[in-house]
């Protein structure tokens, strides 16, 4: 019969103790609006044609984008 907790009366349950995991380090810096807005046009300047993997960066570059402006935005509240 595996051991389980369910018979023991409370005060005499096995203590967990809960551990948080370290903090992570902090990522590289978010671009600004600015800086995010120059990458989005640089990035589609002057194409016709948009495959897949075109299609993915462009949106990984907008939502850097749109994040940069939420957060300017908050920010500003």
């Amino acid at each position: 019969m595996p051991f389980t907790t369910a018979f023991f009366p409370l005060s005499q349950r096995p203590l967990r103790l809960a551990i948080m995991p370290p903090t992570p380090p902090p990522g590289p810096a978010a671009p600004s609006a600015a800086e995010a807005n120059d990458a989005l046009r640089r990035y589609a300047a002057g194409r016709i044609a948009w495959g897949p993997r075109e299609l993915a960066e462009l949106a990984r570059l907008r939502a850097a984008y749109l994040a940069a402006v939420r957060a300017g935005l908050v920010e500003a509240a």
